[in-house]
């Protein structure tokens, strides 16, 4: 009597793998003398496997000099899970910082259950944010470029991963301010020079790819990182410093330049008609005056007396004055209507941006 022993296969407990993945079936069962036939045609112990079904190993075992052969087989069912597909986008993928991106899931299929996880590099590779959500938003302060990935994993554990590098550029926004040296200048025989001093953030003064724009309201304009002007009559200016740079980024900043001359008196008004002191015109007197401003910065009050010592005229933000040889009435001008010929003295109180000043003097009206 010749005893075989029967053969016992082993496929081990039903397998899930992902799509894409390729599995490896053992018949755990190695003799001499053993065929194996599995259902899809293979007769080796092992097979791979990238469809999803029952798959059955028939293993026998051949007796030499005998005409029988022992046999057993094995089933085990072979699953194939979704595997994900990993994209993504970015909403806006440049701009200036600090910039406000929303990171954007695009992963195929999207299963009810699923494990994300975002993370994102600066250029120097150090992770500056990370998120589990499926759709994020990313706030980057600071200018650079910055590779982002995103990983994602089903509830059967199916995984993949994409990463993005130097996906999202967020570029220089410049800030700036700028002061004007001195905070008054005074008219001379060359003009007023005023130095004006910025104030950048950093990465903005000496960079080739920024353009510096000084508009000093007077017509001029300059390209200079700290520029001087000379203004050649006096006014209030509105200088304007503009910065831009190359990849659009840009600020500007505008401030009020004072320009002042020393005043002028007329010592005579003649009030005939023809145009020439016909009434008590202020030689630069500066007449912008801003009612609203809570530091009454440019105030004046006029009064005029007869030699008597009578008031004869008063006026508060006296409005009447010459620039650069022209003559601008104002509401209440002084002609002398109504008054003799004489001599009249006038006191002229004058409170400018950063000084106080009081003028007596006489004047003379003459038919």
């Amino acid at each position: 009597i010749q005893i075989i022993h029967a053969p016992k296969p082993d496929l081990g407990p039903d397998v899930e793998y992902c799509h894409g993945e390729m599995g490896v079936l053992e018949s755990n069962y190695n003799y001499a003398n053993v065929n194996y036939l599995w259902n899809t045609g293979d007769t080796t112990p092992d097979i791979l496997v990238v469809s999803e079904g029952d798959y059955i190993l028939n293993v026998a075992i051949v007796n030499q000099g005998t005409a029988g052969a022992c046999e057993n087989s094995d089933t085990i069912h072979v699953t194939f899970n979704p595997q994900p597909r990993v994209d993504f986008d970015a909403e806006p993928k440049s701009g200036c910082a600090p910039l406000h991106v929303n990171l954007i899931n695009q992963t195929q299929p999207v299963p009810n259950e699923f494990t994300y996880l975002w993370s994102v590099w600066d250029e120097e590779g150090t992770l500056v944010y990370q998120s589990v959500d499926e759709n994020t938003t990313l706030d980057l302060e600071n200018p650079g470029v910055y590779t982002v990935k995103l990983w994602a994993q089903t509830d059967k554990g199916c995984a993949d991963s994409l990463t993005k590098e130097q996906f999202i550029h967020s570029y220089l926004q410049p800030s700036v301010d700028f002061m004007a040296n001195p905070e008054v200048a005074f008219i001379t025989g060359n003009g007023a020079e005023v130095e004006f001093i910025p104030y950048f953030s950093e990465g903005v003064e000496g960079n080739p790819t920024v353009t510096i724009t000084w508009d000093f309201g007077d017509g001029d304009q300059n390209n200079e990182f700290h520029p001087t002007h000379t203004y050649t009559t006096w006014g209030d200016y509105i200088a304007t410093l503009t910065v831009n740079t190359a990849e659009g980024c840009g600020a500007e900043i505008s401030h009020i330049v004072i320009v002042d001359a020393d005043l002028v008196f007329p010592n005579v008004i003649t009030p005939n008609g023809d145009g020439i002191n016909d009434a008590f015109y202020i030689g630069n007197l500066n007449p912008d005056i801003n009612p609203e401003d809570p530091d009454n910065y440019r105030t004046n009050e006029l009064f005029i007396y007869d030699r008597w010592g009578k008031q004869v005229f008063h006026a508060k933000d006296y409005d009447t004055y010459e620039k650069d040889g022209q003559v601008f009435l104002g509401t209440t001008p002084f002609s002398g209507d109504g008054h003799a010929d004489g001599v009249y003295y006038y006191s002229f109180y004058y409170k400018g941006h950063y000084k106080e000043t009081k003028y007596h003097g006489s004047i003379t009206i003459v038919r």
